[in-house]
């Protein structure tokens, strides 16, 4: 047997992780274009961010969703163009821009929540709730110690 056939008998985390996560991330982004919401999982991922803060600056939004510079301002301008958000000029440093919600941005709030959550559900199945605890619990720990 190769190398790659070893690697592969022993399910290696990241493989697994990253797949899982395409696989949510696809049927959520399919979920989004039923409803006729025109956004993408990237651009939810920013609004999720404004959600929780609004007015965080360029630099915030990249570094919360592990996005380089040039990526958040391409979402950003797409985001822009579709009304849902817009950036000012920071008071505080004048080479920054903050980012916040239109009312537009802010109705979808409500229904992207309620398809990700079916998404989450779907996902977990089957899947005995104290043993999806535990996968959390995995998961976060994974998360600290890649940081």
């Amino acid at each position: 047997m190769g190398a790659v056939e070893d690697f592969f008998r022993g399910d290696p985390m990241g493989f697994l992780l990253t797949r899982a996560a395409q696989n949510m991330r696809l049927q959520l982004g399919r979920a989004f274009a039923d409803a006729g919401l025109g956004i993408s999982v990237e651009q939810w991922h920013i609004l999720m961010e404004l959600w929780q803060q609004d007015g965080l600056n360029q630099r915030e939004l990249g570094s919360r969703c592990c996005k380089s510079k040039v990526s958040i301002t391409k979402i950003l301008a797409k985001l822009e163009d579709q009304g849902l958000v817009i950036r000012r000029r920071s008071n505080r440093d004048r080479r920054g821009n903050r980012v916040f919600l239109t009312e537009a941005g802010y109705r979808l709030q409500d229904i992207t929540l309620r398809l990700a959550k079916k998404n989450s559900h779907h996902a977990v199945e089957g899947i005995d709730p104290e043993r999806v605890d535990v996968c959390k619990d995995v998961l976060k720990k994974i998360f600290e110690n890649m940081k």
